[in-house]
Order: C-alpha cells, then structure tokens, then sequence
C-alpha cells in the first residue's frame, strides 16, 4: 500500500484545519507539508502521530530483508 500525506489524512476523514490544530500549526503549514515531496523525517513523525499513528523506517535489502531503522525512534517531535 501507498498513500501520500493528503491521501493519509483523507482517508483518516481529518480537514487540513483539525490536523493543523492536532499539530498546533497554520493549515498553511499543514497544506506546504502536504505538498513538499522531501520533508523531514520529524516533520512526518508529528504528522502522523497527529493523525494517531506512528513511523517506522524500514530498510529493504537486495535480498528482500527487510529492517527497522531504529536511529530515528527518538526524534524529538518538537
């Protein structure tokens, strides 16, 4: 499955202004994170977890293993 930002929020029935309120942030911000196609991996992390959800980065190697990168677990999400 694949979904970008908007797509997440959408489906997850949140206007831009409610997740931009979860966030404490302008929809404006909410609206240019939507639209950036490199954002920060804290950034995201806030995002999601704005929206209940939370990150992993999971690395796929050339043999198809698959592993969490655990170096970001603790980003500061402010």
């Amino acid at each position: 499955m694949e979904a970008s930002v908007a797509e997440l929020r959408k489906a997850m029935n949140l206007t831009q202004e409610k997740l931009a309120m979860e966030m404490s942030i302008s929809q404006a911000a909410v609206s240019s994170i939507e639209n950036e196609s490199d954002i920060l991996i804290s950034t995201l992390r806030r995002v999601l977890e704005a929206m209940g959800g939370t990150l992993k980065v999971i690395a796929v190697l050339p043999d198809k293993h698959e592993v969490e990168i655990n170096q970001f677990r603790d980003i500061s999400a402010g």
